[in-house]
């Protein structure tokens, strides 16, 4: 099970950085609300797997803005597309 926590916590970390790479390099407006929600994501994972002491509502509340960046996302690409 340790396993597959840092595994997926690596590959968020890794969506991270080619979402960064696609907003930079490639100006692909979609590729920042895929950075952001893959950050928050990195953050609620780690959070987790460190046992962090993170209130469960500020969790919830990082979750949700997770959830509109990734809308604002997919917003974003059907516009490109």
């Amino acid at each position: 099970m340790l396993f597959l926590k840092m595994s997926s916590l690596i590959i968020e970390v890794v969506i991270v950085l080619v979402s960064l790479a696609l907003a930079l390099k490639k100006k692909k407006k979609y590729a920042w609300g895929m950075a952001a929600t893959f950050l928050i994501y990195v953050f609620y994972d780690a959070s987790n797997f460190l046992d962090l002491n993170i209130a469960e509502s500020a969790l919830a509340v990082a979750f949700f803005v997770a959830t509109l960046s990734m809308l604002a996302a997919a917003v974003f690409l059907y516009k490109d597309s």
